[in-house]
């Protein structure tokens, strides 16, 4: 009788977290299709991103990064979710290293603005004099 109660409750397991997958999987497809495109647009800009616009995708991008670490935090452990969850932990590294270029990215715009804008005031005050 034990046996039984114990093969139920590992079929009972396993339904559920069949139906946990079934539900997280294709949320997770939808995401890292999502990603995909920002990395490849980010991977060969045709221009410069202006700083208003690398800070909305920095924005955007923690945004899905939380939203991978929620879908990854679903996936029921076992060998049925491994192979999804190991394809949503390489998208939140990918998704870490561009977070990274970009706030690197920004933080040296805002740097260089800061001293063209000291020095153009430095500028201004010995041409007054």
């Amino acid at each position: 009788m034990a046996q039984l109660q114990d093969e139920l409750a590992n079929k009972r397991k396993m339904l559920t977290d069949k139906i946990a997958l079934e539900s997280v999987v294709p949320e997770i497809q939808l995401a890292s299709e999502t990603l995909q495109k920002r990395l490849d647009e980010f991977a060969a800009p045709a221009e410069p991103l202006p700083i208003e616009t690398a800070e909305n995708s920095i924005r955007e991008l923690e945004e899905q990064k939380r939203r991978l670490e929620s879908l990854l935090e679903r996936i029921p452990e076992g060998e049925a979710g491994d192979e999804i969850r190991n394809k949503t932990s390489w998208n939140l590294n990918s998704l870490r290293d561009l977070l990274n270029r970009l706030t690197e990215t920004v933080g040296e715009k805002v740097k260089a603005i800061a001293a063209f804008l000291a020095s153009k005031k430095e500028a201004e005050n010995q041409l007054a004099q």
